[in-house]
């Protein structure tokens, strides 16, 4: 086992893994799916289809940062990630067809998924937060 990995609790293993996860399964999708992706970003933001892109590759660096030394600033990274992505939640909670792509995957409301989202953020930047914090001790 890497040096860096031994010196980490099994909580905070458990919580990149599953993190790690998260922003796997979401950066793929950002490439899957991009024209789906791009209806939850507002229109004031220009070029909506590059955002995408980005958004995805950060999506995939975090997930691959979290399995590296480098594991406190992805949780930093994730933390500034999903606050730089309180436009596109908005979004999501406002626009019935931002949150359309959810709702036909697993065939729930557009009202689950919309408070689905918005939890998911909160308590995943939260943690992660508090992640980096105690890394830094």
């Amino acid at each position: 086992m890497p040096h860096f990995l031994a010196t980490h609790s099994l909580a905070e293993h458990v919580a990149a893994a599953l993190l790690s996860l998260d922003w796997l399964a979401f950066g793929i999708l950002h490439f899957r799916a991009p024209s789906a992706v791009a209806l939850q970003i507002p229109r004031y933001l220009p070029c909506p289809e590059f955002l995408v892109a980005v958004s995805g590759v950060l999506e995939l660096l975090l997930a691959v940062g979290l399995w590296t030394p480098w594991r406190p600033w992805a949780f930093l990274g994730t933390t500034l990630l999903l606050a730089a992505f309180t436009p596109a939640v908005v979004e999501i909670c406002r626009n019935d067809q931002a949150v359309a792509m959810f709702s036909n995957i697993l065939q729930r409301s557009n009202t689950f998924w919309r408070v689905t989202i918005v939890v998911h953020n909160v308590v995943v930047g939260v943690v992660s937060f508090a992640l980096f914090m105690s890394a830094r001790r």
